[in-house]
């Protein structure tokens, strides 16, 4: 009787479409540790195709600070999004404006894993970092970070979504100085180290704010460098 079984689900089509066999993975999996302070890991991820808009921009490159939640975007035309152009931007600007980073999370995008692509994050002594594959939550600070950027955008550019790159820094920023629920704190006080100047200081209040955040992030940090090493995300490489 079960070898009349076995023969049957052999033969099945149904089942040999349906039920794959379980395969290891091509690359061992390994765990990386979670950033301790701003700028240590940095994910990014590129977002499109939007609309392209008089000045040629098709797509979003989106660089997170992990540990701030910390987001600064770069408006990419077709011709730009590729190895070399997204390797550039963060080898030319980010590199030289925030620092290098010790690890740098993202997809299996071609832009990403052309050999191109890593000779350029070798430079800045970056670890390059990929996440598994068909698991976009291993990077879901940046996938949610997309859909919000998304969101916002939607509210201010016009009919023709053709001037999505005019609006994109001023939503950025506003995501940047509005408080994290994973940190209590605004990425941007986190990432510099003091709370931001706005026109509404003249007001008299900011003092007060400042202050008491500044205060939280010396909490929030402190902390963060005394976790254990054992607490890890989940990514392969």
């Amino acid at each position: 009787m079960s070898d009349s079984v076995r023969w049957f689900m052999k033969h099945c089509i149904v089942c040999q479409a349906s039920k794959t066999a379980r395969r290891k993975p091509r690359w061992p999996l390994f765990s990386l540790p979670l950033p301790s302070r701003p700028g240590e890991m940095v994910a990014f991820d590129i977002l499109g195709p939007l609309p392209t808009t008089k000045r040629g921009n098709k797509y979003v490159l989106l660089v997170v600070d992990l540990f701030s939640r910390h987001a600064i975007p770069y408006a990419l035309s077709a011709d730009e999004k590729t190895a070399q152009g997204c390797a550039s931007k963060l080898a030319d600007d980010h590199c030289t404006r925030w620092g290098c980073p010790v690890y740098l999370l993202s997809d299996r995008g071609g832009e990403i894993t052309a050999a191109v692509a890593r000779d350029v994050y070798r430079l800045p002594g970056a670890k390059k970092r990929f996440t598994n594959s068909f698991h976009p939550q291993t990077n879901g600070c940046v996938e949610r970070l997309n859909h919000t950027v998304c969101q916002m955008l939607s509210h201010v550019i016009s009919a023709q979504q053709t001037d999505w790159d005019d609006h994109l820094l001023p939503c950025v920023y506003a995501h940047n100085n509005h408080v994290s629920k994973a940190t209590g704190l605004a990425p941007m006080e986190v990432h510099i180290g003091r709370y931001p100047r706005f026109p509404m200081t003249v007001l008299g209040s900011q003092k007060l704010v400042s202050g008491m955040q500044s205060k939280q992030r010396d909490d929030l940090i402190s902390p963060a460098h005394e976790r254990p090493a054992s607490e890890s995300l989940q990514a392969s490489g």
